[in-house]
């Protein structure tokens, strides 16, 4: 055999695993039910499309009131790396997918989601586009790598399907036939899960994401094209804010909205404790409108703070239900070095992380803090990336200047570890493995029937020491 057939057959012999990527807030390519048609829909990889948030605010907030929910990412891309935004994340994608150390072929792929509504509904999105790529790709695991408020999905995902596993379990042992073989929704994408890496994640939220609604959208930590979609002003993000229930989600939430936003109701914990200061807050910018809200047909400031008061609901409740879950093989990368938000004063300044009365510029990305980005991980876990450049900030660490800094060199070491790690468990050989075995590993009592012994449904998914018996006929009478 030559060495071109021995490398063909090891190539052959390596486990396919998909390597997929989820995008920020703002960084996904929208049209009106997935298709590339008309002058509607939000893709920031088209100058023509995005020349509709050139209006002003108040007629982009009622065309997001109107149309925004109903966006999705275009279905004619079987990768999806058309449905993230280029610019973004078109370096990391052709670096990883060409990616020579990696143990395992790497199937890499994107999956756009529709960030204006709430992330419990892109959790589904999310869930049923990975089972559609597990299936089609036939990959024998997969790992997701997020940015930023991509993490909040992608953790709502697996919330919900360890939610739906544990009443499907309560159901089976109650014998109640209504969910027994109903196969609840993600559960191949959990079971084949190997890991989740978030980069730049707000699991706490951020106390910018508060602040930008008195004075938008700064331009030290995003460039103008999303200083004009968000809002670079106070009025600006608030009236469009108002119709994002996304947006609600990635403010500062638990014990951490009463750490960082003085002006909290201190009754109250997490969103709520924003709620009356935040709507205040909300209505006050509203009011420094210089044109009002004349001649746009149907919204005025009421229906703005009707809709804000009912989003922030709505993320106390994601928030109930999210707690601190984060998926059991997860790792993080956090970007330090540039100057954050850390708290709000009751006057809406920023303030910043002090020390012996010097300011340090090491305590988050520009956007999210490292205490957010550490949130429920354990040390072992995370990646620090302290950068020579301060350019390196929340929502570049995908582009080429990342790659310079090291944050693709961190992510490629934890895909690896992650992946390494799956291996030993399941105790496969990475130079000459089993897809056959992969599949089973991966899919146990996923594609089999159940076995009933004595009316009773077993499940083998364990090796058992048995000891040789002897069975003699017996009469049985009945």
């Amino acid at each position: 055999m030559t060495y071109h057939d021995k490398a063909k057959n090891k190539a052959k012999n390596k486990a396919k695993i998909a390597i997929i990527l989820v995008p920020a807030i703002g960084a996904s390519n929208l049209y009106p039910n997935g298709k590339k048609n008309g002058n509607s829909g939000y893709a920031p990889d088209y100058a023509w499309l995005m020349r509709i948030y050139m209006k002003d605010s108040q007629a982009i907030a009622n065309d997001l009131r109107k149309n925004a929910l109903k966006w999705k990412p275009w279905t004619g891309d079987s990768s999806g790396w058309n449905q993230v935004h280029q610019g973004t994340y078109q370096a990391f994608l052709q670096d990883c997918q060409t990616y020579s150390q990696f143990p395992f072929e790497p199937l890499v792929y994107a999956i756009g989601y529709n960030f204006f509504q709430s992330n419990l509904k892109s959790a589904d999105t999310i869930l049923q586009r990975t089972e559609q790529i597990l299936k089609e790709s036939k990959a024998d695991g997969f790992i997701y790598i997020t940015h930023s408020m991509g993490a909040l999905p992608v953790r709502a995902a697996f919330r919900k399907v360890e939610f739906d596993r544990r009443l499907q379990k309560l159901d089976e042992q109650h014998d109640n036939p209504s969910f027994s073989f109903i196969e609840p929704l993600g559960n191949l994408v959990y079971q084949k899960c190997i890991g989740v890496i978030h980069v730049a994640a707000p699991n706490l939220g951020a106390p910018e994401a508060y602040l930008r609604f008195h004075r938008g959208v700064s331009r030290e930590n995003a460039g103008l094209a999303e200083r004009f979609v968000l809002g670079k002003d106070g009025f600006g993000f608030t009236v469009q804010s108002c119709f994002i229930p996304s947006m609600c989600e990635i403010l500062p939430v638990g014990q951490y909205a009463n750490e960082t936003i003085e002006s909290a109701n201190p009754n109250k914990s997490g969103i709520y404790a924003l709620h009356n200061s935040l709507l205040k807050l909300a209505e006050d910018s509203l009011d420094k409108s210089k044109t009002g809200f004349d001649g746009i047909n149907g919204l005025d400031k009421e229906v703005c703070l009707r809709s804000l008061e009912q989003n922030l609901h709505n993320a106390h409740s994601f928030h109930d239900f999210l707690g601190d879950y984060i998926f059991p093989r997860t790792k993080v990368v956090v970007l330090l070095g540039n100057k954050t938000v850390q708290s709000v004063t009751t006057k809406l300044e920023p303030r910043f992380t002090y020390d012996d009365g010097e300011e340090t510029f090491d305590d988050g990305d520009g956007t999210v803090t490292e205490k957010s980005q550490k949130a429920y991980v354990e040390n072992e876990d995370i990646r620090e990336i302290t950068p020579n450049n301060k350019k390196l900030t929340h929502g570049s660490p995908f582009k080429e200047l990342g790659k310079t800094e090291g944050v693709f060199d961190a992510i490629y070491d934890l895909l690896i570890d992650l992946f390494k790690t799956h291996q030993t468990k399941i105790n496969f050989n990475s130079d000459e493995f089993d897809s056959t075995l992969s599949s089973q590993s991966f899919s146990l009592g996923m594609d089999k029937q159940p076995i009933f012994v004595n009316g009773e449904k077993v499940i083998f998914d364990k090796a058992v020491a048995t000891t040789p018996v002897t069975i003699e006929p017996k009469t049985t009478h009945r």
